[in-house]
């Protein structure tokens, strides 16, 4: 259901992605942690750091411009410009990033990112650049190239920095990959390039298993400890699907220094209805003193047309009931793009919900995003007050 998938947060951490929308919440502080919020956000076979960076649109160029709230004039004031162009095949070969000058009036360049491309589209190259204010000439700064196997398989991304003081490109970290049988991902490691002995040394290692139909059931996360001079785990999580190819159950075990050893931390229960609509996640957490799981939060979902409401309840260890927390009402248009986002928190004292923030989204006919808009409520006023906006102009 796209709705469904439109609807939860991915976090990404070490090549790894998790679709609990409330991970971040109570995930462990050891855990680097990215979101990648955009329900339009496209699906590619590259890094997450691409992934972030190309955002197609049916046209040769676009321009998205930023816009903030200004309480003492009650309007809005340009922001930032972000401008992106495309070759014929819609593949985007140049985004820029302008912001605002209010002293004077004009947009100044900022940033510029430039892609290159193999013969079959695959992205190949892509270069960073600031605009430097003194010299008013575009500075490099970052580089990112891509390598595929023979069969179009990612397999290598080498990041590197420019030297202002050699000019020239350094070496700051490799990502490789490595595929099965099946050409799943089965390895990622990540290495950082040491300055003084001029090699690449080991950062962070994460190994995947998949059965039989092709579902990953352990994903194994593994850090550099200086101390032993190897990779030593850090995290690992299990999980299990029910006939219909959905997750039933996802176990997580990171690292305890005491023990030496992986630890249980977590585990979420998953049910659905209509085959893979899902309906309830029921969390334990694993208590270290009684060697037991405790009951620590449920996530209930509700669909009405095209309105999905997700509900956390965290449980009361105390008087054994559940108490309200958070809620997400998220609404679609009738091509299951989302078009809205309402959040909530419970206030006990009044038994109500409380609003905390809205978002909303616009598209043409053609489903591309043509708005945003970020809001947050304002308790004294009883109102909500514009904070952010997107307007895509072509």
């Amino acid at each position: 259901m796209k709705a469904l998938a439109s609807l939860n947060l991915v976090i990404v951490f070490c090549g790894i992605a998790i679709s609990n929308p409330f991970m971040l919440i109570n995930a462990p502080s050891s855990i680097p942690a990215i979101v990648l919020a955009n329900p339009k956000t496209p699906v590619y076979d590259v890094p997450s750091d691409t992934v972030k960076k190309i955002v197609l649109w049916d046209c040769s160029s676009d321009t998205v411009c930023s816009y903030s709230w200004d309480s003492q004039s009650h309007s809005w004031i340009n922001y930032e410009e972000n401008i992106c162009i495309y070759n014929p095949k819609g593949m985007i070969t140049e985004y820029m990033l302008n912001r605002w000058d209010k002293t004077k009036a004009v947009w100044i360049n900022s940033l510029k990112s430039t892609y290159y491309y193999y013969a079959n589209d695959s992205i190949r190259l892509i270069i960073e650049q600031y605009r430097d204010s003194t010299s008013n000439n575009w500075v490099n700064s970052w580089k990112y190239d891509y390598t595929y196997s023979q069969y179009g398989d990612y397999r290598e991304m080498i990041s590197q920095k420019w030297d202002t003081q050699s000019n020239s490109w350094i070496n700051v970290q490799r990502e490789t990959y490595t595929y099965d049988k099946d050409f799943k991902k089965s390895e990622l490691r990540q290495q950082d390039w040491d300055l003084t002995s001029h090699q690449w040394l080991a950062k962070c290692r994460e190994t995947c298993k998949f059965d039989l139909y092709g579902n990953l059931v352990r994903q194994l996360v593994q850090i550099w400890d200086s101390d032993s001079h190897a990779l030593v785990d850090d995290a690992c999580y299990k999980k299990t699907y029910d006939g219909n190819g959905n997750l039933i159950e996802m176990r997580t075990q990171v690292f305890d220094p005491g023990s030496n050893s992986l630890v249980n931390f977590s585990k979420s229960r998953y049910n659905y209805q209509n085959g893979n609509k899902i309906v309830n996640e029921l969390a334990r957490s694993w208590n270290a003193r009684s060697k037991e799981w405790e009951v620590w939060y449920s996530d209930n979902y509700t669909y009405s047309q095209d309105v999905v409401e997700l509900v956390r309840q965290e449980w009361d260890k105390n008087k054994q009931i559940w108490r309200n927390t958070g809620r997400v009402v998220s609404t679609y248009d009738k091509n299951l793009n989302k078009t809205g986002d309402l959040k909530q928190i419970w206030d006990p004292r009044n038994q109500a919900w409380v609003n905390i923030s809205k978002k909303n989204w616009k598209y043409d006919n053609n489903n591309n995003q043509t708005g945003y808009l970020y809001q947050v409520w304002n308790t004294e006023s009883s109102n909500w007050v514009s904070i952010f906006k997107n307007i895509q102009k072509k």
